[in-house]
């Protein structure tokens, strides 16, 4: 019998204020007229990733699934300020354009319940160090990385906004020509404290 594969992810998916949208397409604007080419993340798809699994065998969705609403079980809707502007990768050739977040060990505490409630499908873990951040685009060819940095930096300070995180998804990651489309396979509702 052939084994099915699925693509998948564990993230929070945030919808940010609609003045903060209107601070990413703004950027959008003033990057798109440059010789860089970014692919932007849709607004309605933002989301702060806690663990990529990667390809699995569809038959242990069930068991990821019933692992990780063990895993979050004492974990509580919050808000979270988002704050902040950057990228990731070397100076002359950036990858993400990133939206960050003011220091809180949320995040710390549950990507580590979440690590330990999986450990027994996934020993591994992840080997990159866990920073929490929104993904709004990726580089895909920094023609000017120098008229990158220098819009990313005067957009910087403008970057915050408070967001409330009150669910955790486990997604399917279906990867298209036009952008990855995610379709939930759990939703877990976070507590209300």
């Amino acid at each position: 019998m052939d084994m099915q594969t699925i693509r998948t992810f564990i993230a929070i998916p945030v919808a940010v204020p609609v003045e903060m949208q209107d601070l990413i397409n703004e950027l959008r604007q003033e990057i798109g007229g440059s010789s860089n080419t970014i692919k932007w993340v849709d607004l309605s798809q933002l989301h702060f990733t806690l663990r990529f699994l990667g390809e699995i065998d569809a038959s242990l969705v069930p068991a990821i699934s019933r692992f990780l609403e063990e895993g979050v079980s004492g974990f509580y809707e919050k808000s979270v300020l988002l704050e902040g502007l950057g990228l990731f990768g070397p100076a002359r050739s950036p990858r993400i354009i990133w939206v960050g977040l003011r220091g809180d060990d949320f995040f710390d505490r549950l990507k580590k319940s979440i690590d330990a409630s999986l450990g027994a499908l996934f020993p591994s873990g992840e080997n990159q160090p866990f920073r929490p951040h929104l993904t709004i685009g990726r580089v895909k060819h920094a023609g000017d990385p120098v008229s990158l940095r220098n819009s990313i930096e005067r957009f910087r300070k403008d970057f915050s906004a408070t967001v409330s995180l009150n669910r955790i998804i486990f997604y399917q990651s279906i990867l298209q020509k036009k952008g990855p489309l995610y379709s939930p396979l759990n939703t877990i509702i976070l507590k209300q404290g």
